[in-house]
């Protein structure tokens, strides 16, 4: 295999988390209550917060390889940590914190490692990401009926195909322009401050972050959509199955696409329309619609700006900037968590999407108009 297919091939080896779709029946079956369960994810997700733009400060300082393929081993190791201390409240801490290690060297320093070894990064990353959101998809599937006979089973297969995936990468020959001026801690002050002084990066970065949480959160906010629709809940599942493979659709059209008038603008203003087609829960045909729609524009829309972030990144700050993308996105959709909760619990799923539809299209629009000001060749 090439240097692109072997790190492609990687990538979505390790999409396929079969552990994902059981892990509180998992630890539920070994001791821990349905709180502890969820306190430990919530502890997980701030401990990327932590992690995310140090590890990426790492890719850039020694090699985006090393860092993907640092996290790949480390996941693996978590893996079978977990079916050996399950059981421990303080084993369960460290694997979440295992984790979230590995998973923050990988964040950032696997799309740059992408982009270092490509030739068409556009064709390249449509092709992970589409692959990808289908290997997820099988991932939740077979990681269920897996589970079914042993729950350790998941943990498993995911560990050797995160172990398959580093040794994959092993043989990637690659050069990359490592920002090793100075030590590590002025490699952090480098790319905050690039981040800072670079308005086009820091308008691209901040709508990636905005649009992305609310994609990110769309598996929590489907439990509320469904419960709305007085959906039974495996029904509910073939939905957000359906609704997957439309991402999917999104990221070929994209990449397939020759229309110019696709522009970040457009897929903004069809986003906020979806969003409020999702929340018309009065009409079910309405609310999946726009559902299928919204997901579809996430294909699209992420990518594209994948593909326009990654093309005005100077090499030498690339894995930490797309971490401290991923970081502003966690944290962004920690307090879109925060707002649903609070909205659920008074009013209704349409004014939670007509409030998240209007602040986050709002303010990415802006972020959008201030874009095209400084840089025209950004659609």
């Amino acid at each position: 295999m090439s240097n692109i297919q072997k790190v492609k091939v990687a990538s979505i080896l390790s999409s396929g988390v079969f552990w994902a779709i059981i892990i509180v029946s998992f630890l539920m079956s070994r001791g821990l209550s349905k709180g502890e369960v969820f306190r430990f994810i919530g502890g997980y997700y701030i401990l990327t917060v932590l992690l995310e733009y140090p590890t990426g400060v790492i890719g850039d300082y020694f090699s985006h390889k090393f860092s993907v393929i640092s996290g790949y081993l480390l996941l693996t190791f978590g893996m079978f940590y977990l079916t050996i201390v399950g059981h421990s409240v303080w084993g369960v801490a460290f694997f979440y914190l295992i984790y979230a290690l590995g998973a923050s060297l990988i964040s950032g320093s696997n799309t740059a490692l992408l982009h270092t070894v490509s030739n068409d990064f556009k064709k390249d990353l449509a092709q992970v990401k589409f692959y990808s959101v289908l290997m997820t998809a099988f991932g939740f599937s077979f990681g269920a009926w897996l589970g079914s006979f042993n729950l350790n089973y998941p943990f498993y297969l995911t560990g050797a195909l995160f172990f398959l995936a580093g040794m994959i990468l092993f043989s990637v020959k690659v050069k990359q322009k490592k920002n090793q001026q100075g030590n590590l801690f002025l490699a952090a002050g480098d790319g905050l401050k690039y981040f800072l002084q670079n308005k086009v990066v820091m308008y691209l970065v901040g709508i990636s972050a905005l649009t992305g949480a609310f994609f990110y959160n769309l598996k929590w906010l489907y439990n509320a959509l469904f419960l709305e629709l007085n959906f039974d809940i495996k029904y509910g599942g073939a939905v957000a199955g359906i609704a997957l493979l439309f991402v999917s659709l999104g990221i070929v059209f994209y990449q397939k696409s020759k229309i110019k008038s696709i522009t970040l603008n457009l897929l903004l203003l069809s986003l906020i329309v979806a969003m409020l087609l999702m929340g018309t829960t009065r009409y079910l045909f309405i609310s999946l619609a726009g559902t299928l729609l919204v997901n579809f524009i996430r294909g699209v829309l992420s990518t594209k700006l994948v593909i326009e972030i990654n093309k005005v990144i100077q090499d030498e700050n690339r894995a930490s900037i797309l971490s401290l993308k991923s970081l502003l996105l966690r944290l962004t959709a920690s307090l879109i968590v925060f707002i649903a909760g609070f909205v659920l619990d008074r009013w209704s799923f349409f004014v939670l999407m007509l409030i998240l539809g209007l602040v986050i299209g709002g303010i990415s629009l802006l972020l959008s108009a201030l874009l095209k000001m400084k840089n025209k060749t950004v659609i």
